[in-house]
């Protein structure tokens, strides 16, 4: 109940921050379009420092990064886009890798959309590999041996 408080809280920010936007006509144009985004963890918890890929599909057209609170908003101009988020966080002498799964969004001129992208852990890339791969590629062989 927590989380749907925080992300209609967030909405009906996102909503007065829009009209700001809507003011300031070096941002938006009859072209464009909001995109609010939310960035957290599996847990709900906001997830600072996020990068997040804007693609149109065949390249990225911008990667911004989330702020203290999770949150990011871009104007992007009429189209279809994927939005996916990512992050790295050091534990130790290795990294933990997090990623979201890609939405579709639908820009419309002067519309907002609201997205909340939730990030899942990845495994970890060098275990999925086997011992003689790992030694093709130069790693020594008591290093292959214990990839974790």
């Amino acid at each position: 109940m927590k989380n749907i408080a925080a992300v209609v809280t967030f909405l009906g920010l996102g909503v007065l921050s829009c009209q700001t936007l809507h003011a300031d006509s070096d941002l938006l144009d009859s072209q464009s379009g909001i995109i609010n985004l939310i960035v957290e963890a599996e847990d709900g918890v906001p997830a600072p420092n996020a990068s997040i890929y804007i693609s149109d599909g065949h390249k990225i057209v911008d990667i911004i990064k989330s702020d203290e609170s999770g949150l990011a908003t871009i104007v992007l101009q009429r189209g279809n886009y994927l939005v996916s988020a990512t992050r790295t966080q050091p534990v130790m002498d290795a990294l933990d890798r997090f990623a979201s799964h890609t939405a579709k969004v639908a820009i419309m001129p002067m519309d907002t959309n609201s997205v909340i992208l939730t990030l899942h852990p990845l495994e970890n890339p060098i275990a999925a590999l086997s011992l003689s791969t790992l030694r093709k590629i130069g790693v020594a062989d008591e290093v292959a041996k214990y990839p974790n």
